[in-house]
């Protein structure tokens, strides 16, 4: 039998230029969006940004994603992934167009 903890620790969603910090994104997910699908992400995101606690698993980057995806109208994978990187993998596939 196993005990799993996790302990929340402080956190916030932040505006981070890509090109300040040098990031190079492995996956994008581009999305043209309706007015009533973009009101939906944007409320998602005030939610997030009145989040003060980050917990692995629970409240981290992959629950971020799933939340503005599904908020979307995006079909999302399930949290059998370690990390991050498989889990937009999966959700870009699920999403391509056909």
């Amino acid at each position: 039998m196993y005990t799993f903890i996790v302990k929340g620790v402080a956190g916030a969603i932040t505006n981070e230029d890509r090109a300040t910090l040098r990031l190079h994104p492995v996956h994008e997910i581009i999305a043209d969006l309706d007015s009533s699908r973009y009101r939906a992400a944007l409320g998602m995101l005030v939610r997030w940004q009145g989040q003060t606690e980050y917990r692995l698993g629970f409240n981290d980057c992959v629950t971020f994603a799933a939340e503005m995806a599904r908020a979307v109208g995006m079909s999302v994978p399930n949290r059998q992934f370690r990390d991050p990187i498989d889990y937009l993998a999966a959700m870009i596939a699920n999403n391509r167009p056909t």
